[in-house]
């Protein structure tokens, strides 16, 4: 049986994700600033999680490419 609640944070973090990547850069300068004077810590710690997921990816990415060649 799936989880109804797994669902809907999967649901909601997609639309979270969504609604930001359609925003243009003024829309994007406000709700960071928005975001940092409201939340400061959580907009750290998001930033901080963004930034080790990226990292890892790359970092995937690069090991993958050194096992192909």
């Amino acid at each position: 049986m799936t989880d109804t609640n797994q669902i809907m944070n999967q649901v909601m973090a997609d639309n979270v994700v969504e609604n930001i990547a359609q925003m243009n850069q003024e829309q994007r300068d406000l709700f960071v600033s928005t975001f940092v004077k409201k939340w400061p810590r959580l907009a750290s710690q998001v930033s901080l999680n963004i930034e080790a997921i990226l990292q890892d990816s790359l970092l995937s990415h690069q090991d993958i490419r050194e096992v192909e060649l």
